[in-house]
């Protein structure tokens, strides 16, 4: 190593005197006319006897001849013995580059080729002591770095050129990292990949270029984060270092600050906060950075100065206590889902006794009151607003208050189908009794089974009481499709409801009848000397009934998804009148009942049994009089029908806009496939 710096030392001796030791002239005799000829771009052979340096090999006695392109030159690398063997020794003494090149080249039996290019400068090296093989690599790789020589190996040849020539930079070993591969020997151009994590590719890169060489080059990609370095190794190395000094992670080094305010407005106290600091002088901005962040009503302050962000916090206290003793001001509160006049309800209820003092239950302590100014509120019900006076603080609370309370409102799809099943056959004791002991659904222990359950009273008499069903749907629809069911089920309405949750939905489907309410006799008006037969006429007042379906639901949605319906269920029909005078008889069937189903569950109700007596005749015009015979010409029957109503409900929660998409979509599937079956059916 100390070899090394002595050599290293000579050479920047000779560098910065700028020595340029011209070749030794050796005079020749005039009469003899061998003299070498010298050819621009041609290699010129000297017989060994009139060369100016030589290379001998000592231990195997052989001497290497030497191709130069100057008549003189100092060039040697010759052998002596050691205890070790045999070791080298230099002697560069008024010597060119490329001769240097050469000699060496020549000692390491390299394949070599040597750029035109190349500097033919001259070189003053000597050292008497022996050197090892590793030296002299060392030794050619400073004086091609002195002279921006690259020496380039490829496919076995070593090729010298500038560094500043692109084929130098194209065929250098490209490495990752912020450390050059140990594997790479020696001091030649390299191509190194380095990662930045902090700071942007184009600052670095900035900063670097200042540390390249007359040839190095920076590439830049900012996509990736990277930063690619093509330069000798020590310049490439003095930029690594300089990259560990600014790749650093800045929020290590930097003190951040949240402050959060309940009464001051964050973006006033940045504002005067800012106007302090720029009165301390000697203070420049680049040291400190304040952010509002408005939805937290907060301050974030970024500084590597410990002093400035205690400072900071200082103020923003202050600035906090003057904010809680502020006046009353007026705010308004835009309702978004609720009613404003609900809202407002309730807030009276928890603040109107507010200047009052609480003891709680367990009399422990009392509970102080939750605002400290005085609060009155306005509901305006044309825009569902709600206007408050008070103190910013106070309104904070309140707007926490309301956030909460005024979110979208959950909805259920309510699936009605009611059907009006005959009853007759294996359906004589009712629907009901049908599948419990006709095995519509299978063995009967699966009643107990999660696809369904029952809630039927255990009677022998199936005629008595009502009965409902929970199904999966699936489960439902296959006992309704069933050829049994087909045969005997006239569906007279399969309505569809959105509903918010804990509001009522009605639906009504039938016509309205017009009876008579009531009856008036006023006495007639005789005229003319003509006497009327009834001295009265009647004033009738006549009014309209709804008959037919009408079905009154009310969902509650509970936490973990189970609907509670209350159902009041109306089916009336009217019947046929006595007399023409008198109004038809009309026939009601109801239920009113409160159930807990699944969502997307099926619950069916029945037991909503109706017995009618349908009295017929037929007879044979002319014939029918005939004495004696006339009974075989006519016909009387007097015929009974049993019918059940069943009423299937299906709610299906509704939690945001996803879900009203998806129900809309499986509805628009339901009439394609009602199309389908219609198109076949004809």
């Amino acid at each position: 190593m100390k070899k090394l710096l002595l050599i290293f030392s000579i050479i920047l001796t000779v560098s910065c005197a700028k020595v340029s030791a011209p070749p030794k002239t050796v005079l020749f005799d005039d009469s003899k006319k061998h003299k070498p000829k010298e050819q621009s771009g041609e290699m010129i052979a000297v017989e060994k006897e009139k060369s100016n340096f030589s290379i001998e090999d000592r231990g195997k006695g052989q001497a290497f001849k030497s191709i130069i392109s100057k008549p003189m030159s100092g060039a040697k690398i010759s052998k002596t013995k050691t205890e070790k063997g045999e070791a080298p020794v230099l002697n560069f003494e008024d010597a060119s580059l490329r001769e240097v090149i050469k000699v060496i080249a020549d000692y390491k039996k390299w394949n070599y080729v040597i750029d035109p290019s190349v500097p033919d400068k001259g070189i003053n090296i000597k050292i008497n002591t022996v050197v090892k093989d590793q030296e002299i690599d060392d030794l050619l790789n400073l004086l091609l770095s002195i002279y921006d020589v690259a020496m380039v190996d490829r496919d076995g040849v070593k090729y010298f050129s500038l560094a500043k020539d692109s084929v130098v930079k194209s065929s250098a070993p490209l490495t990752y990292g912020n450390v050059i591969s140990p594997a790479l020997r020696g001091e030649d151009v390299v191509a190194q990949v380095v990662p930045l994590h902090f700071i942007a590719p184009k600052d670095m890169a900035n900063i670097s270029k200042e540390f390249l060489s007359s040839s190095g080059k920076i590439i830049e990609d900012p996509a990736l984060s990277y930063m690619v370095v093509i330069d000798r190794k020590p310049y490439v190395r003095r930029i690594l270092e300089m990259v560990k000094i600014f790749d650093i992670n800045i929020f290590k080094q930097m003190n951040t600050t949240l402050i959060k305010f309940e009464n001051a407005d964050a973006d006033n106290v940045r504002d005067n906060i800012q106007k302090i600091l720029e009165g301390y002088p000697g203070l420049s901005k680049d040291k400190y950075y304040l952010l509002t962040i408005k939805d937290l009503n907060a301050l974030l302050c970024i500084t590597s100065v410990k002093e400035i962000s205690d400072e900071v916090k200082y103020w923003a206290k202050k600035f906090e206590r003057e904010s809680e003793r502020g006046e009353a001001q007026i705010f308004v509160y835009h309702c978004e889902n609720s009613d404003a006049k609900d809202l407002s309800n309730i807030l009276k209820e928890l603040y109107s006794d507010e200047q009052k003092t609480y003891t709680n239950k367990a009399g422990k302590g009392e509970l102080k009151p939750v605002l400290k100014g005085g609060l009155s509120m306005i509901t305006d019900e044309t825009n569902n607003s709600i206007i408050f006076k008070c103190t910013k603080r106070d309104y904070k609370i309140i707007e926490k208050t309301l956030k909460k309370l005024d979110v979208p409102k959950k909805q259920v799809l309510i699936e009605v189908m009611i059907l009006d099943l005959a009853l007759d056959n294996q359906f004589s004791y009712g629907f009901g009794w049908a599948l419990t002991h006709k095995n519509l659904l299978g063995d009967v222990s699966n009643l107990h089974t999660p696809a369904w359950q029952l809630n039927y009273p255990e009677t022998k008499n199936a005629l008595q009481g009502s009965y409902s069903f929970i199904f999966d749907r699936f489960v439902l629809d296959s006992v309704l499709n069933s050829n049994v069911m087909k045969s005997r089920t006239n569906v007279l309405s399969t309505p569809h409801i959105l509903v918010l949750d804990n509001e009522s939905a009605t639906i009504k489907v039938g016509e309205q009848i017009s009876v008579r309410a009531n009856s008036v006799q006023t006495p007639a008006t005789v005229t003319g000397g003509t006497t009327n037969v009834n001295p009265f006429y009647a004033a009738n007042s006549y009014q309209y009934l709804s008959t037919g379906i009408q079905l009154k639901v009310k969902p509650s949605i509970s936490s973990n998804g189970v609907v509670r319906l209350e159902i009041n269920q109306t089916y009336s029909t009217p019947g046929t009148p006595a007399s023409p005078e008198q109004n038809p008889p009309i026939k009601d069937r109801s239920l009113t009942t409160i159930v807990n189903v699944p969502d997307g569950k099926s619950v069916l109700l029945g037991g909503l049994i109706q017995e009618s007596k349908v009295d017929s005749s037929s007879e044979v015009p002319g014939l029918n009089k005939l004495p004696l015979v006339k009974y075989l010409f006519k016909n009387k029957s007097t015929s009974r029908k049993k019918s059940e109503l069943i009423i299937i409900i299906t709610p299906h929660v509704i939690y945001d806009y996803s879900d009203t998409e998806r129900l809309t979509n499986d509805f628009k599937r339901e009439i394609e496939k009602f199309k389908r079956e219609i198109y076949q059916a004809y």
